[in-house]
């Protein structure tokens, strides 16, 4: 069945699109945006679906548990359709071995049993094991379980299932064939939890990196003022960065900066979401970090150190919060929820990304609010089916 839709579309204009058989069909813009750096919008939005590289679970799922189902993988699925999120990587964290590989199983075991699971979840995010060691570098991921890359391990986890990024220190010994081997069955590797020497990082690049993970966050406390590993991602047009934009990894200036050094289409937002995702203010004892602490102003923190244990804040609420930066075209700023995950995923993402004709009908009408500047998904459609829709539209 046909279907017509429109809406603004930041950094674009006003535009109707119809929806056919699970496609765009056919896209008209009716009013261009003659201000690309314009941060007024007024009225129903109309956005692509929003692809999101690092989930590590949400409203009370961890995808670090130990006793994960496939139900639970089901409920995140279904909490993100509700925050416009049509595509993600549930992200598995540093662990004991088992519990990374049960993981690892268990997610891709709901892609099999549910096609709308399958649709949403793009491969497996491995953040570690095989990171740095050391205080700031290593971030909440538990000392006891980070180990030197392991070959063998790789092969474990990748048979267990589909794993589509792989986050690793390169400064590591052997990091750089383990990367080769990675790229070679079809993962993406990643720069990220690292103290690594500019050298290091340029290696990996070679050996077949093509992204970092998080960029200026999950490194020590303390860097030479130049060089040093951050530095070198930015300058090496070969890495796509992800960028958390919650208001707690980076501040507003140094994350506009870092994506203007980058360049259009060379950066990405992600959420870096938890399991606290969704839930009320207070203490929580987790998988990983332990015992951590949800404050008022959303900041997700170890208790008893000063660093961070993952986000509490979904991706929607980081794209509001870099549509409002004057300095950054909104093009670009969605261009970093969708289109640049999409081309980083390849064939995972195949015909999304993009609200263009012949591509997948992933999109998210939303409403913008003026007076907060917030944004908040009212209806969230995949391969053209609703599959949220909020109660009071």
């Amino acid at each position: 069945m046909s279907r017509q839709l429109s809406g603004l579309l930041p950094g674009t204009g006003s535009v109707r699109l119809t929806v056919d058989d699970g496609l765009i069909v056919e896209v008209q813009v009716t009013d261009a945006v003659s201000d690309p750096s314009s941060t007024r919008f007024d009225g129903e939005l109309l956005l692509p679906g929003l692809i999101d590289l690092q989930v590590n679970g949400y409203a009370g799922v961890d995808f670090n548990d130990a006793h994960l189902t496939t139900a639970a993988v089901r409920i995140v699925v279904e909490k993100l359709w509700a925050l416009g999120v049509t595509g993600f990587c549930p992200t598995v964290i540093t662990g004991p071995p088992d519990r990374m590989a049960s993981s690892v199983q268990t997610i891709t075991a709901a892609c099999r049993e549910d096609d709308d699971i399958a649709a949403s979840v793009m491969g497996v995010h491995l953040e570690g094991p095989w990171i740095s060691p050391l205080d700031g570098a290593r971030g909440a991921h538990a000392l006891k379980d980070v180990r030197p890359p392991d070959l063998a391990e790789l092969r474990t986890l990748t048979t267990a299932g589909d794993v589509a990024i792989l986050t690793l220190a390169p400064e590591l010994a052997g990091a750089p064939t383990l990367i080769a081997s990675a790229v070679a069955a079809g993962v993406k590797v990643s720069v990220g939890h690292s103290a690594a020497l500019p050298d290091d990082v340029r290696i990996a690049v070679e050996s077949g990196a093509t992204l970092s993970t998080h960029l200026g966050n999950g490194v020590p406390m303390t860097l030479p003022r130049h060089p040093n590993l951050i530095w070198q991602q930015l300058y090496d047009e070969r890495l796509t960065c992800m960028f958390i934009a919650d208001g707690h990894h980076l501040d507003l200036a140094t994350l506009t900066a870092m994506a203007r050094a980058k360049g259009a289409a060379r950066w990405m937002l992600v959420s870096d979401v938890t399991a606290i995702g969704g839930m009320p203010v207070g203490e929580y004892r987790t998988p990983v970090g332990g015992l951590v602490e949800l404050t008022a102003d959303g900041r997700l923190g170890m208790v008893g150190t000063g660093y961070l244990a993952g986000a509490a804040r979904p991706l929607i609420d980081g794209l509001a919060r870099m549509l409002r930066v004057p300095e950054l075209p909104a093009a670009d700023v969605m261009a970093a929820v969708s289109s640049v995950p999409a081309r980083v995923l390849a064939d995972r993402a195949s015909g999304r990304g993009r609200i263009a004709e012949g591509q997948r009908a992933d999109l998210v009408r939303a409403r913008w609010n003026s007076d907060r500047r917030s944004l908040t998904a009212v209806e969230t459609i995949s391969g053209g089916r609703t599959m949220w829709l909020a109660e009071s539209w």
